[in-house]
């Protein structure tokens, strides 16, 4: 399996791509079920999506405003938790990549895993 320091090196991706990868340290990291997606969250406040399979960035969601400091995905993995360091919850569809909601939370998350419901 590829490394993130990998996939970022590889040859033969899009502009876009390059774009859209993490311009500051990365806090979190989950490789889902399927061994081929990887989710990247970082202090730049993005989360990124990798197919590893293809060594190639899939999404890139930018609606946090600050670090992200926490991720979680339930236990079907239809649903991604998001936590930032200044309090905004955001539940994502991992079909698509697409916000669900959003919450206001009024501390910094370190740990989404309670709000996932199975």
């Amino acid at each position: 399996m590829l490394g993130v320091d990998e996939i970022i090196l590889e040859e033969g991706r899009t502009k876009d791509s390059l774009e859209n990868m993490h311009t500051k340290p990365i806090l979190e990291i989950i490789l889902l079920k399927d061994e081929k997606t990887l989710i990247t969250a970082g202090r730049d406040s993005k989360i990124c999506v990798w197919n590893l399979n293809r060594k190639m960035l899939v999404a890139s969601m930018t609606d946090h405003k600050s670090s992200v400091t926490a991720l979680s995905i339930s236990n079907d993995e239809k649903f991604m938790v998001s936590g930032a360091s200044d309090g905004v919850i955001i539940v994502w569809l991992t079909h698509n990549w697409v916000k669900l909601s959003e919450l206001d939370h009024d501390e910094t998350l370190i740990d989404v895993e309670e709000i996932l419901i199975s």
